[in-house]
């Protein structure tokens, strides 16, 4: 009898150690998979191996255009909310993996000294007094405005996209629009009331404007660029699918005659965060 419960000791010990192992077994799969789906931290790059990664990007990028060209419409408050949202730009073009080339063109006098405490020259951006009309071909421009019935359906990396450099608390109505005109180049505004309902109108930051036109060019949908560009604050109602506008692609945009109305502001905003861009 005692050797008859040693051999069944023995059977129950033997399998509880089967049991055992392949409990063991299982577990240390589990681990492998658990660490094959941790994804090993990026390594962090110099600032001169960022440099080089940006300006292999920036060789075959699209290009976009900040025209700040409107400097006698701003006083000094309004020209450093301006450096502060050129400034921003910089870095939302540093953030993404594909950043555009961007031009700030018009650069007057009175707006150079608003840039110079913010260390401009270190921005990943080109400066130029020079007008995007003397360098792009005036066929190839799209001056992005709000004022413009044509609306922007897709992002074209052949075109070059012009927003304007305005900081302002209510809106130089038709400004933009009417120098695009007058330059016989195309216009259209970004499709924001297509997808969301603002508590404001549709009146964007510069850097608002730029980083949607970033993400789209990233892949991102109008509607994931447009909600992540505006402040949730601002957006009253989300269109899961888009509302109809009077729109033209954007190779078909063309411009339209000038009414010239009168300009009617009413003075500029003091800080970035309410400076306005004429979108």
């Amino acid at each position: 009898k005692k050797e008859k419960a040693l051999k069944e000791k023995e059977k129950k010990r033997e399998k509880r150690l089967a049991e055992l192992g392949s409990e063991n077994q299982r577990s240390a799969e589990k681990e492998g998979q658990a660490s094959e789906e941790v994804k090993e931290p990026k390594k962090k790059l110099s600032k001169r191996e960022a440099r080089a990664h940006f300006s292999e990007a920036l060789s075959s990028a699209a290009t976009a255009v900040i025209d700040v060209a409107f400097e006698d419409l701003h006083d000094e408050k309004s020209r450093f909310s301006l450096a502060a949202q050129l400034s921003a730009c910089s870095g939302l073009n540093k953030s993404v993996k594909n950043p555009l080339n961007l031009y700030i063109t018009g650069l007057g006098p009175k707006t150079l000294e608003a840039l110079k405490p913010k260390d401009h020259l270190k921005w990943l951006m080109k400066f130029c007094e020079e007008d995007y009309l003397q360098l792009f071909d005036a066929q190839s421009l799209v001056y992005l405005t709000g004022d413009s019935p044509n609306t922007l359906e897709d992002f074209d990396p052949k075109k070059v996209y012009i927003i304007g450099g305005i900081v302002d608390r209510n809106r130089f109505k038709n400004l933009t629009l009417d120098k695009a005109n007058d330059q016989n180049i195309a216009t259209a505004r970004l499709p924001i009331s297509s997808h969301v309902k603002l508590a404001t109108s549709a009146i964007l930051t510069i850097n608002q404007c730029y980083e949607i036109i970033l993400r789209k060019y990233n892949g991102e949908s109008w509607l994931q660029a447009i909600t992540k560009a505006i402040p949730a604050r601002k957006i009253v109602e989300v269109f899961s699918t888009p509302k109809p506008e009077n729109s033209a692609e954007s190779k078909d945009l063309q411009p339209i005659p000038s009414q010239q109305p009168p300009l009617d502001p009413e003075g500029p905003s003091e800080t970035p965060n309410k400076a306005s861009h004429n979108q």
